[in-house]
């Protein structure tokens, strides 16, 4: 299950976080000062969601600190700058004591360092990583990398058994983006969310948890009232890939285009907020997802796995997918498939 994380700025925030279902609230300690404040956070809490701790390893001290982390789950420790050497022995030190978060700044590394730090991690028996951004002017994170790099993060923390979280600046559209790849912590901020639209904060992080089902069969269930459908269309989607069977098409990239209908199963007579629509970005996303294993022999083949991808989605019931040549005579040649599901409902 996916958990849903707020990182909080006071006493004021605990009472949102709470009031909006979020699974762990996080605060950033900066100070000893900070520390301090703990008390009155634990009580307002209530155990009514789980605690994070956001801090640099500089100032943390197990010895002086020591006694306000049995009644922590998390603590979420900041990197440096990635040319500067992480303190492993102490990160070591704060796994062996409590469930150590590694957050990743995505602003000081790429994704060679991501994986570069994730089998550290795994080394020093950290619980897991977490992408983040720390700077106030961040972009989003898939603004900053293509979904399919961030869900081959996902994929690697996970094959080293290691809890994935993503975070840094995300927006509810992300979430049905990233949602698939089944992250165990999926990250907001009180102190963004608010720079986003101050005036409907309350609205945006209703979405935020609704967009994030606490239980996967009550989402199912959600779409099982026959309301009909709803076409989502991509036309005319063109990238350059490596594709085909002759030995001239190994060697240079061509135009692909793509046009895809995608049913969907509709679960609101008036579509007021994400939670109530199929994003295109999740047909884009799983395109370029699919695209960049390197050179494709067949268009069929490819056509078939968008239709398997897209498919796998619990609300779709029928696509269309056409996938075309555009550097061969006459104007293109391609194929186009239909296919519809036959089965229950699956899960990426």
């Amino acid at each position: 299950m996916t958990r849903l994380l707020l990182n909080i700025r006071n006493l004021q925030d605990v009472v949102i976080g709470i009031e909006n279902g979020f699974d762990i609230l996080d605060i950033t300690v900066d100070d000893r000062q900070g520390l301090q404040g703990l008390e009155r956070i634990f009580h307002a809490l209530g155990g009514k969601a789980q605690l994070s701790l956001t801090i640099g390893i500089p100032f943390f001290d197990f010895h002086t600190n020591y006694l306000a982390l049995p009644r922590i789950d998390f603590l979420r420790v900041k990197t440096e700058k990635i040319e500067k050497e992480l303190d492993w022995s102490k990160l070591k030190q704060f796994a062996r004591k409590q469930k150590t978060i590694l957050l990743i700044d995505t602003d000081k590394t790429t994704p060679a360092d991501w994986y570069l730090l994730l089998q550290q991690a795994a080394n020093a028996r950290l619980y897991g990583v977490m992408l983040e951004n720390y700077c106030r002017n961040s972009e989003r994170l898939t603004r900053q990398y293509m979904v399919a790099e961030i869900g081959k993060f996902v994929e690697e923390a996970r094959r080293l058994e290691l809890a994935a979280g993503l975070g840094g600046t995300l927006e509810p559209p992300d979430i049905p983006r990233i949602l698939p790849y089944h992250a165990d912590i999926i990250g907001f901020s009180v102190m963004r969310m608010a720079r986003l639209d101050k005036d409907d904060l309350k609205k945006n992080m209703q979405l935020v948890r609704l967009l994030i089902p606490v239980d996967r069969e009550m989402a199912i269930d959600k779409v099982e009232v026959d309301m009909g459908t709803d076409r989502i269309l991509v036309s005319d989607f063109k990238l350059f890939l490596h594709i085909g069977a002759y030995d001239y098409e190994h060697k240079k990239k061509q135009r692909v285009c793509f046009n895809v209908a995608v049913d969907v199963a509709r679960i609101s007579i008036n579509p007021e907020n994400m939670s109530h629509i199929f994003s295109y970005d999740l047909i884009l996303d799983g395109i370029r997802s699919l695209v960049v294993f390197g050179h494709i022999d067949l268009i069929e083949t490819l056509a078939e796995q968008i239709a398997a991808f897209i498919l796998s989605y619990p609300r779709v019931r029928r696509v269309m997918v056409r996938v075309e040549k555009l550097d061969l005579e006459p104007r293109a040649v391609g194929i186009e498939i239909v296919r519809t599901k036959t089965t229950g409902h699956s899960y990426l």
